[in-house]
């Protein structure tokens, strides 16, 4: 009863921190820093504004993250929770688990504006939306896809690989961190379309979380990668067509 009752409580905590990223993305795509995402943006070079915009980015980047991304690795939080059985620091380590898992996205979230920023003006009379398309429907036929996206489907074995128990703080950071870059193997051209979007929207922030969602966790998930790759090259191909 005690278990089904912390289950309950990790349940809750997590979609409390969901849905209250949700609700801060809402926010924050109604200000102009919604902005950010878009690909008119890139030309401005954040970084060039100091630190503090850069970590401004990458608050927004991270509750995206928490948003889209976290809730396809409940199946490894999941079972990692019920792996590491009665210790009494199991909530802390699956905190720390988390927080690998976010900090490597965070940095991918960073180092994909500065290369996007740096290339955007380089790209010009180039359809920028039209690129990112194309790119991330090649991607979904490519060997390192598919192999992340195996690491990715399965959870337990990816556990056992790298957790060992002996120094259990920094085997549950770096469990999510490995999780988080397999995960970005996975998936890092399907949220660079993030830029495709004028502002924060939630509707595509959920359509494209929804898919990575069923790719990672339904038991027919990987059959959607090829598809979806050829729904993405068409999309680019036809999108400077369409007067967008």
């Amino acid at each position: 009863m005690r278990a089904l009752d912390e289950r309950r409580f990790r349940t809750t905590l997590l979609a409390a921190l969901i849905t209250l990223s949700w609700g801060a993305l809402w926010a924050w795509g109604r200000t102009p820093a919604g902005q950010h995402f878009h690909h008119a943006a890139m030309g401005d070079a954040i970084f060039k504004e100091g630190l503090r915009s850069v970590f401004f980015f990458a608050s927004g980047w991270t509750l995206m993250t928490i948003a889209m991304m976290l809730p396809t690795s409940f199946p490894l939080l999941g079972r990692f929770y019920v792996l590491i059985g009665d210790k009494e620091r199991r909530s802390f380590l699956l905190g720390l688990c988390i927080a690998g898992y976010l900090l490597v996205w965070a940095v991918f979230g960073v180092l994909a504006h500065y290369g996007v920023s740096q290339l955007y003006p380089l790209l010009a009379g180039v359809n920028f939306q039209s690129g990112l398309l194309i790119v991330a429907g090649l991607y979904q036929f490519t060997p390192l896809k598919h192999y992340c996206l195996r690491k990715c489907r399965s959870p337990l074995s990816f556990i056992i690989e790298h957790w060992h128990g002996r120094n259990e703080a920094a085997e549950s950071f770096w469990l999510g961190s490995h999780h988080g870059i397999f995960c970005i193997g996975c998936c890092w051209s399907l949220m660079l379309l993030m830029f495709l979007a004028v502002t924060v929207h939630l509707l595509w922030m959920l359509a494209l979380g929804t898919v990575m969602a069923i790719e990672k966790n339904m038991p027919w998930g990987n059959r959607i990668s090829t598809p979806l790759g050829l729904l993405l090259l068409i999309a680019g191909f036809i999108f400077p067509f369409t007067g967008a």
